[in-house]
């Protein structure tokens, strides 16, 4: 029987947590309270989607706080590894004059669909409209926002990838 393992978020930290577990033969769940994923994400799409930058590696690491702590990641999930990723989902990237990388059509809804595709045809399942009410050991308490009905469910490990609160504005 394989693990269980829960996202909680489905935003773009949540989205690559779930694909880097789809390598393996886990079940994972992806729990969002909003309709939808990635909407902050979207958002900042509109006016043309800066995924990373393309600087050298070591220039690109000062960009962080606790660098050293990050360094072995950023050099492994470096600007080409990204390039390659979003060109595995048939999307070309670009590098534009800032620096920075961009997808070719400048918008995040094409990559954004091309992904949860992905995602969902690797198995991931997504529960949107579900709350999480109560993170305790290996339980999640949840509650479907369209039912009313709250649920009990049992992990082998769940992930925290919470995020874009300050954006409300999102609904």
């Amino acid at each position: 029987m394989s693990q269980r393992i829960a996202i909680v978020g489905a935003g773009p930290a949540g989205l690559m947590a779930a694909e880097v577990l789809s390598q393996w033969h886990y079940e994972v769940h992806v729990y969002e309270q909003k309709p939808s994923a990635a909407r902050k994400f979207l958002m900042a799409g509109k006016t043309g989607l800066n995924i990373s930058h393309a600087e050298p590696i070591e220039q690109f690491i000062l960009r962080y706080d606790q660098a050293d702590w990050l360094a072995p990641w950023l050099r492994q999930w470096d600007a080409a590894w990204i390039q390659n990723w979003m060109k595995n989902l048939g999307i070309e990237p670009y590098i534009g004059s800032s620096g920075r990388v961009f997808p070719t059509e400048m918008k995040a809804a094409p990559l954004l669909r091309a992904w949860l595709q992905r995602l969902t045809e690797q198995g991931i399942q997504f529960h949107y409209r579900h709350q999480v009410e109560q993170v305790q050991q290996q339980y999640l308490q949840l509650q479907d926002m369209k039912t009313k009905q709250s649920r009990t469910e049992a992990f082998d490990a769940i992930i925290l990838a919470c995020g874009a609160v300050s954006w409300s504005q999102l609904g």
